[in-house]
């Protein structure tokens, strides 16, 4: 009963950034994408590629209209997090350019990981690390949610117009 959506945006966030996380490789990008849709089993789902794999192309089926947009994760200023993030943006920026989704990269938001309290921790140390833009190295304070809203209504609608051809 609801209305079909214009624009369906996935933020894909940190916690989709883990040690978990298979290291991208063209071989294994088409072992995902060259399988079978409906023999892929929960194992493969439940991995990044997979689940982006399942839920991007359930989205296109059920809202053919709608445009789709991809995000990457913010950046980290916790050293234990920071080589995860590259694999992950890969993993995104592949699966969403096999479906010519565009992808809107929280690394040009101007959010720096290095300029933010954290940056030498090995571990998270909660609130009380107050940065620029992050609140605790990780996640946005008020200037920080300023800004990445800035950018992305910006690259929203630089999406949406290209997409409707304005």
């Amino acid at each position: 009963g609801y209305d079909e959506p214009d624009v369906i945006i996935i933020a894909c966030g940190i916690n989709d950034t883990a040690s978990y996380t298979e290291v991208y490789s063209d071989e294994l990008f088409e072992k995902k994408f060259y399988t079978d849709r409906d023999s892929l089993d929960d194992s493969v789902k439940q991995t990044l590629g997979g689940g982006l794999r399942a839920n991007l192309e359930a989205l296109k089926d059920l809202y053919p209209n709608a445009i789709i947009i991809v995000s990457t994760p913010l950046q980290s200023a916790y050293a234990y997090l920071r080589p995860y993030i590259p694999n992950t943006c890969m993993w995104i920026e592949k699966m969403a350019d096999y479906y010519s989704i565009p992808v809107i990269a929280y690394s040009e938001s101007g959010i720096l990981a290095e300029f933010e309290k954290g940056w030498e921790n090995n571990s998270y140390t909660g609130e009380g690390t107050e940065g620029k833009y992050l609140f605790d190295g990780l996640h946005p304070n008020s200037d920080g949610y300023q800004l990445l809203s800035d950018y992305f209504s910006r690259q929203i609608n630089k999406i949406c117009r290209n997409s409707m051809g304005k």
